[in-house]
């Protein structure tokens, strides 16, 4: 899971780049003294692993619900957008979608 922006978490497969953060952090991390702390925290911050087992349902986890603007608590329902390309689903808070829908994209300028 790839923590975009709020309102916006994007699913994406683990390979080629799942690999990649883990050794960037690795990397980062074993510079002792000289670590840049705040890096490691971005990458926390920012990417998650989302395991999907075969037998249930996956479940984002409260900090994808969080940072969608979602509920965390079982008994509250929500909405979310479900977006889904070649490469990634990426999920949209109803707020994101929104803002989003309101700004338009240039594609679309001469369209009522």
């Amino acid at each position: 899971m790839i923590f975009v922006e709020p309102g916006l978490l994007s699913l994406r497969s683990w390979k080629p780049d799942g690999p990649r953060i883990a050794a960037r952090y690795i990397e980062l991390a074993q510079l002792g003294a000289d670590t840049d702390l705040d890096a490691l925290r971005l990458i926390q911050d920012r990417y998650g692993k989302l395991s999907i087992p075969k037998e249930r349902r996956p479940h984002l986890g409260d900090a994808a619900l969080q940072h969608l603007g979602l509920p965390t608590t079982r008994d509250a329902t929500s909405n979310v957008y479900v977006a889904i390309y070649p490469k990634r689903i990426d999920l949209l808070s109803p707020n994101y979608r929104n803002a989003k829908h309101v700004a338009g994209h240039p594609a679309l300028d001469d369209l009522p």
